[in-house]
């Protein structure tokens, strides 16, 4: 019981900087008051979550029980979606990506003499860094996907059926010439296309009319 509570007291106290980031954001108040509470809970769940897990995988008897370690990794994916759809309502992509990202940094930054070993000649690895360190990258990986854009990410999954559809290029400032060739190889069946941005749909309504007028034609 006192590990674990050693445990959680630490990782409270360390993770304070990895809410640092947000301060460089150029956003409201309370939207950065926002971030940095989820980021901190993040950042809190993600270190909980590769201790237990790297305590088990090296340790033959884990001083923590298996629901712990299944519960610290289910409380980090939650709070990884809670934060990064909060994030993605108020702030930019680069911006998600860079801030959840230098958070998890700066918490490998500051466990870095806990996963390395200062031999007096230089840093070695030890086995509970080693793999706490492969759990964190792969913590890292998950994150860059969460904090993607949602349409990114849909679209590896697409079915081989949608990829013509997948890949279609966006017109919305294309020249004339192209909005107009649409038109002339698909006439109004080009605004049956679910895809279509709000100007792209514009422009073509307005081709489409001006054809219909005789105008430029």
């Amino acid at each position: 019981m006192n590990m674990w509570i050693t445990l959680i007291t630490m990782t409270l106290l360390m993770n304070i900087p990895a809410a640092i980031p947000v301060l460089l954001l150029q956003a409201d108040k309370k939207i950065k008051i926002a971030i940095a509470a989820r980021l901190y809970l993040l950042g809190f769940f993600l270190v909980m979550a590769l201790t237990i897990l790297t305590s088990g995988f090296i340790s033959k008897y884990s001083p923590f029980p298996v629901w712990l370690s299944i519960a610290s990794v289910v409380a980090f994916i939650i709070t990884l979606i809670n934060c990064a759809r909060y994030m993605h309502q108020h702030i930019s992509k680069w911006q998600r990506r860079s801030v959840v990202l230098a958070s998890f940094l700066i918490i490998y930054a500051v466990r870095f003499k806990a996963t390395f070993i200062d031999t007096g000649a230089g840093y070695e690895i030890t086995s509970f860094g080693m793999v706490w360190s492969a759990l964190f990258f792969f913590a890292c990986f998950l994150a860059y996907i969460g904090t993607s854009n949602p349409r990114d990410t849909s679209a590896a999954y697409n079915p081989l059926s949608d990829s013509p559809s997948s890949s279609r290029v966006d017109k919305s400032y294309a020249p004339q010439s192209d909005i107009d060739y649409d038109v002339n190889m698909k006439g109004k069946d080009i605004l049956n296309d679910t895809s279509l941005s709000v100007i792209e749909q514009k422009r073509y309504r307005d081709a489409l009319q001006k054809k219909e007028d005789g105008s430029d034609w």
